[in-house]
Formats: structure tokens, C-alpha cells, sequence
């Protein structure tokens, strides 16, 4: 549909223009030809009135854009296909955020949704027909191990976005919706190089695996990459264990601390395993960030207030999951087969764990 700027535009140029051109009787509101441009069904307007409007829009060189209340038909039911655990979010408020803003902004639009966690991705394979179509949030490797539900999916034909992950797939063509990882982690090695910190480690997962392979966080593949291209990449600084929970940071924080092996400045994968990192340094009487720098990503809501404050990179998930629920809607709208991908940007905020 057309523009709110435009259809204002347009109702000026044409009670200029095409009304001084028509007798009285023939003549048509503006608040008609704002209602006819924006496709409000509920208002009665004959067919042929409706055609000129649109027609002289056409005339003056006003091109549809898309508005997500212009999808025709009834709107259905768009299944979320979260590929993780409900305990997940219990620990890290990550992926609920963007499940919770890719539901407000279809329940906003008039869609229905349904939510279905990992454990019951296999057994609910069977109705994935009754989608109008599918967001995945979490995990992409659990796209691989979920075989039931991968072949259901492929089967359907259904347009799929992925929120917060690229998937790598060549059997199914998906639209993304991403977090610019790559600049979150060269921000943080920026930051640490500009005050001179020479010695900088990472702390986080050793990935997941799937058909075989394991597939590191992309965090770490960035972190890797750029301290590689630096020259200053070491492997006794690299530290990783199964999971990035608060306990996971804690233990793996002081069994650094007991190897005598603490670099100058890490960067953590998130802010959860961060925190659990701080108290164990706090416990070994190391301080933060007089010994050791520390940033954290994600900006988790506790991060400001932790003692002391963590340094972290803010990921803007409330604006993955919108982004993600506004494309699935353009690609039902425009039936677009071509795959795209979106980066959502993200913004450094320096605390006392790593000051300006």
C-alpha cells in the first residue's frame, strides 16, 4: 500500500488537480482517497470510484510501498519454532527476549501464534501444514538433529526466517535476521588494544555439535579471525567449557585463577558466564579491572548492577524478534522466493569492569 507521507501528498494533489477537473457530483474527499489508498476494506466506495482513485494515483507517480495491515486474506497461524529448552530461558534472558518480540508484533498484525519448544519440535512435525509460515529462534544445529521435524518442514514448502542465526542449509531457502557479531567482537579487542592491553583472552563455549562436527560460537570464530589477523592470537588464553551459564563462569574462572594463567583482559561470550567470572575473581581477591578487564554481550539486565558494573556489547533481540516477525510478513505478502539476510547493529557500553 501506499505511504502515509504519500497518500498526503497525494490527496492534496488531488483536490488540486484532478477535483477542478471534475464536475461537482464527480468529485471525491480526500479522507475517501486516503481510505481507498490505505485498503480499508470496511469503507464503501463504488468499484469504478475506487479505480479512478487508484488510477490517477498511478498518474502522478505514486508507487505502492508495504504496509503489513495490507495482507489480503485471513490472517492464520504462524508457528515459532523455538530450538532450545524452556530451562534455557530460565538462566538467560536471550532468546526470550526475541521469542516475546516476534509474538508481539504478529498478535499486533492479527496473526495467531503457536510456540513450540525443542523437546516437542519431532512430535509436532505432523501439523506443520497448518502454518501460514515459520520463524526458528535458538539453536541451529538443533535444525540438523531434529530430523523428524527438518524433513516436515522441507516438505511443507512454508517461508521461513531464522532469528539470530544464518542457517547454512542448502536445502531450504530461509530468510535471517542476525546479530552483527563480527563488530560486536572486534569493538571489544579495539577497546582492550586502545588501553593497551596486549595479553586478551576469550572465555566461553566449546560450541555444538551436529552430524559429527562441532560448530563453534560465532563469537569465538570472530575473535579467533581478528586476534589472528593481529598476529596476537594465543591459545593459552582461550578458555571454554559446556555451557555459558553463571555456574559454567564461575568454575572455569577459578580454575584459571588456579593455574596462575590470567591475561590482561578477556572478552566473555555473554554476560551470564561473565557475572559467574566475576565472583570467582572477587573470591581470589583479583581485581577488576585493575588485574583484569572484562566485557561481557548481550547487556543482560543484571549487568549494571553487579559490583563492579560490567562492560558489555548491548544486543538489540527486541529488535531481531520485530524484524523477524515483520519479514516473515513481507514474504507472505509479496510471495518472495529469494532468501535475504538482516543485521541488526549492536552498541558498546563501557562500565567499571572495563571504564572508558
Amino acid at each position: 500500500m501506499y505511504s502515509q507521507t504519500m497518500c498526503v501528498k497525494l490527496i492534496k494533489r488531488w483536490e488540486y488537480g484532478y477535483n477542478t477537473r471534475c464536475r461537482p457530483e464527480s468529485r471525491v474527499s480526500a479522507a475517501s482517497v486516503s481510505r481507498v489508498l490505505k485498503n480499508d476494506t470496511t469503507f464503501s466506495v463504488s468499484q469504478k470510484t475506487r479505480e479512478r482513485i487508484l488510477e490517477a494515483a498511478g498518474e502522478l507517480g505514486y508507487n505502492k510501498c508495504f504496509e503489513y495491515s495490507a495482507i489480503q486474506g485471513a490472517r492464520g497461524t504462524i508457528g515459532v519454532m523455538l530450538l532450545y529448552g524452556e530451562e534455557e530461558e530460565v538462566e538467560d534472558k536471550f532468546y526470550q527476549i526475541i521469542r516475546v518480540n516476534i509474538k508481539m508484533e504478529l498478535e499486533k498484525n492479527g496473526f495467531k501464534v503457536k510456540e513450540v519448544f525443542e523437546s516437542m519440535l519431532d512430535t509436532n512435525a505432523s501439523k506443520i501444514s497448518d502454518y501460514q509460515g515459520l520463524i526458528f529462534v535458538g539453536y541451529s544445529t538443533l535444525w540438523y538433529q531434529k530430523k523428524v521435524f527438518r524433513q516436515a518442514v522441507l516438505d511443507s514448502g512454508l517461508p521461513v526466517v531464522c532469528a539470530d542465526f544464518h542457517l547454512k542449509d542448502g536445502s531450504l531457502t530461509a530468510d535471517c535476521v542476525i546479530n552483527d557479531f563480527k563488530q560486536a567482537v572486534k569493538k571489544v579487542i579495539n577497546i582492550f588494544l586502545k588501553k593497551g592491553f596486549d595479553s586478551i583472552g576469550y572465555m566461553g563455549t566449546y560450541g555444538l555439535e551436529a552430524n559429527g562436527k562441532i560448530h563453534r560460537d560465532e563469537r569465538f570464530l570472530y575473535f579467533w579471525q581478528i586476534m589472528k589477523s593481529l598476529g596476537k592470537y594465543d591459545e593459552k588464553n582461550i578458555y571454554l567449557c559446556p555451557s555459558n551459564h553463571t555456574q559454567f563462569g564461575y568454575e572455569l574462572g577459578k580454575e584459571i585463577i588456579r593455574k596462575g594463567r590470567l591475561p590482561r583482559a578477556v572478552f566473555v561470550e555473554n554476560d551470564t558466564m561473565a557475572i559467574g567470572f566475576l565472583k570467582a575473581l572477587k573470591e581470589e581477591k583479583i581485581s577488576v579491572p585493575g588485574d583484569v578487564a572484562i566485557v561481557g554481550c548481550n547487556d543482560d539486565q543484571v549487568a549494571s548492577f553487579v559490583t563492579p558494573g560490567l562492560s558489555t556489547v548491548k544486543s538489540h533481540n527486541d529488535l531481531v524478534g520485530m524484524m523477524a516477525a515483520k519479514t516473515l510478513m513481507e514474504c507472505l505478502y509479496t510471495k518472495r522466493e529469494q532468501g535475504l539476510k538482516i543485521i541488526v547493529p549492536n552498541q558498546l557500553i563501557l562500565r567499571e569492569s572495563c571504564p572508558e
